[in-house]
């Protein structure tokens, strides 16, 4: 006989997924939330993903947009409105979450409800190209980690991949031509090219990556992953990689995240007049097709463009689209 314990733990894991607590360690660090927060997160989580099995036999990763409103009509016709609330931003901060990690492809905005009565938040800016140079100025280059923490915020910006590709990267994957494979969703590969900065950064990491291993007491060939720790475990970790970001971007007034980085790298591209569609290629989105993607093994085309659009570029102008558009708009008068 099971007792009532052991009944309501294999109910908890039943409604359990693994990258939930991804997702709980992500807000962990970008919120700050307290352990008792998390909790009830998480049982909001195992609740909804148990509920969705029940009802229609498929997981939160494949949810339609009117389960989600079932599920908070179902469920909360007996809570008060702060609860309910509680729930639907929980289950909205998921799903955002999910689309920036190409775990889902569709904008929680689309089938989560908005909270009546709640002014929408603004949607956070970037950092501006010169609260990144801050940024990437801020580690201690005396120090092997301070070469390390340079190497990889030189690579997110350059690139804008995301933080779980970057930490997949394996030493021997680094080569001359200055080019990246990458495996997205789905097993999606993509290509993406860097400058003169980050391979410059990345060959001075590297030099020191066994000095790192060593000092946490690792032996050097405790791991093939490029970037490595003096921690416990050999690996460089997210929540370190996170925490990294964050104590340097703190010291330039800021609050930046991996993913913050990437949207700057986007961003500051497309000011500089890259075409959308190429930069939606580079970042790997989820919603485009595979047919769409023609980047092939010859880097040149994407170098030249890299070098003309990157703020850390050879040949890069300023604000280039927003200058064109003066230019035809003087010529038009």
């Amino acid at each position: 006989m099971h007792s009532g314990l052991e009944d309501k733990s294999k109910e908890q894991d039943r409604g359990w997924d693994d990258r939930f607590g991804d997702f709980l360690t992500n807000l962990l660090f970008e919120e700050g939330l307290a352990d008792s927060t998390l909790l009830v997160l998480k049982n909001h989580l195992i609740a909804f993903n148990r509920w969705l099995l029940d009802t229609y036999g498929r997981p939160w990763d494949r949810v339609q947009p009117q389960d989600l409103r079932e599920y908070l009509y179902a469920t909360g016709l007996n809570l008060v409105s702060t609860t309910l609330q509680a729930r639907r931003w929980s289950l909205k901060r998921l799903y955002k979450w999910a689309l920036e990690e190409s775990i889902v492809a569709v904008h929680p905005n689309t089938f989560i409800l908005p909270v009546n009565g709640n002014k929408a938040k603004n949607q956070t800016k970037p950092p501006t190209q010169r609260q990144i140079e801050l940024l990437l100025h801020m580690p201690n280059l005396s120090s092997a980690e301070g070469i390390r923490d340079r190497a990889v915020l030189e690579l997110i910006y350059a690139t804008g991949m995301r933080a779980s590709e970057i930490l997949s990267i394996k030493i021997h994957e680094i080569t001359k031509e200055k080019c990246l494979k990458v495996w997205g969703k789905c097993r999606k590969e993509r290509l993406v090219v860097y400058g003169q900065y980050a391979q410059y950064w990345i060959a001075q990491y590297i030099a020191v990556r066994k000095t790192i291993l060593l000092d946490g007491g690792h032996h050097v060939f405790a791991t093939d992953k490029l970037f490595v720790s003096s921690g416990v475990h050999a690996d460089y970790r997210y929540y370190q990689l996170r925490r990294m970001i964050q104590r340097y971007s703190r010291r330039c007034g800021l609050n930046l995240t991996p993913h913050t980085i990437r949207h700057a790298f986007a961003t500051h591209m497309y000011e500089a007049g890259a075409s959308l569609q190429f930069i939606q290629k580079l970042l790997g989105h989820s919603h485009l097709q595979t047919s769409t993607i023609y980047i092939s093994n010859n880097t040149k085309n994407l170098n030249k463009i890299l070098v003309n659009h990157h703020p850390r570029g050879k040949s890069y102008k300023s604000i280039a689209r927003f200058k064109q558009v003066s230019i035809s708009n003087k010529s038009a008068t």
